[in-house]
């Protein structure tokens, strides 16, 4: 396997100061309810006060020690760090890095919540390192990594987090960054969420640098208007419970999973078992096995969440679209926005304009409830309409 011959000892010593400021300024915008919006106002600055200069009250600050106390796995130390003794920033850090360099073995984080209840997970640093050593094989070539996601979820960790200290890239934001200039071994990091906002809004001719996505299905004609830029995508298909599973670049049909991954059939299905730490993982997917080591994902097995605490019926929702005139296909997903769910529906209409399109949507709305309503509605080979 080749993420193995990676040298480990660039793996260790992860917790550089920068890297824990990133993760507590994340967590920051979380609990205070502000976007991740891309900007590099706070992620190098020394001497900031959470209350005066980042504007956190009192309760904020105690939500945001809790938060890190869970990600950091303080409290389950023997001399367990009070945070809330500070509130200048530099001293939390220097407290979590002296936290992590007696003790770096687990990190807890935090589902998004898409299956209608959030839960936290906890990972062993092995186990994080070693997805992170087979990323870095797959991004090898990456000169800087541009964030579109907060550091704080799984996905962010690796790749924001993880993946810059093994290969020593930087990390640049978004507000950093010129389009015309870029590096064509920049490797943006997104969203099908964040691409649809962005595609509009590149520049006609861009270099064919590299970009990831994931947490969400990516939309077909999405694929085309980002391949159409000679943009070279790798979509990640995983959870919070297991970490990257599989991947396919480039529009490919069919994902190969993570060398140390192999399918298992169960009563209910397919799961994912760990060939090293023989541990088997079942999916919230449907998976279609293509062969021992490629797979079509399916769709989901539990076609409820919940939004605005009231259960929503994913499979319903795509049958009731699906009966209506001129639906050529209808495909409903779910997204994490903030870490709440968000339905998404994309659909190819038999007769498609612009007046069409609006009285789809018209009736998309009559036919449900509020909470049902997919929040984006997508058109394929179409512009997004919100």
């Amino acid at each position: 396997m080749p993420y193995l011959h990676l040298n480990y000892r660039f793996l260790n010593n992860m917790w550089r100061h920068e890297n824990i400021q990133r993760l507590l300024i994340d967590f920051s915008l979380k609990i205070s309810a502000r976007s991740f919006i891309g900007a590099n106002d706070f992620y190098t600055k020394t001497g900031l006060d959470w209350k005066e200069d980042l504007g956190l009250d009192s309760i904020e600050l105690m939500d945001l020690a809790a938060h890190a106390n869970s990600f950091f796995c303080l409290f389950s130390r023997k001399d367990p760090v009070y945070l809330l003794s500070y509130t200048k920033l530099d001293n939390w850090v220097e407290l979590i890095f002296e936290a992590r360099k007696k003790d770096d073995t687990i990190l807890q984080f935090q589902t998004s919540g898409t299956s209608g209840q959030s839960k936290t997970v906890l990972h062993q640093m092995s186990f994080l390192k070693r997805e992170i050593a087979f990323l870095a094989t797959l991004f090898k070539t990456s000169s800087q990594v541009i964030p579109y996601i907060s550091s704080t979820s799984i996905y962010g960790f690796l790749f924001s987090i993880g993946l810059p200290h093994v290969l020593n890239i930087p990390v640049n934001y978004p507000s950093e960054i010129s389009w015309p200039e870029m590096d064509v071994n920049s490797l943006i990091v997104s969203t099908p969420y964040h691409w649809q906002q962005l595609i509009n809004a590149l520049p006609e001719k861009v270099a064919p640098f590299q970009s990831v996505t994931s947490t969400s299905p990516m939309p077909k004609y999405l694929i085309e208007q980002i391949q159409q830029k000679n943009i070279r995508l790798t979509e990640i298909y995983g959870s919070t419970e297991t970490g990257g599973v599989g991947f396919k670049t480039n529009g490919q049909n069919d994902f190969s999973l993570f060398p140390y991954w192999e399918l298992k059939t169960l009563e209910n299905g397919l799961a994912i078992e760990d060939k090293e730490m023989l541990l088997t993982y079942p999916l919230m997917d449907y998976l279609n096995p293509i062969t021992k080591q490629t797979f079509i994902v399916k769709g989901r097995k539990d076609h409820q969440i919940k939004i605005a605490g009231k259960l929503v019926n994913l499979q319903n929702i795509q049958q009731v679209i699906s009966a209506l005139q001129n639906i050529g296909t209808c495909t409903i997903s779910v997204k994490a926005n903030a870490g709440e769910p968000l339905i998404q529906a994309e659909i190819r209409l038999l007769e498609d304009n612009e007046t069409t399109r609006t009285i789809i949507k018209q009736q998309i709305r009559h036919a449900f409830e509020a909470h049902e309503i997919p929040r984006n509605i997508y058109f394929q080979n179409a512009d997004t309409f919100n």
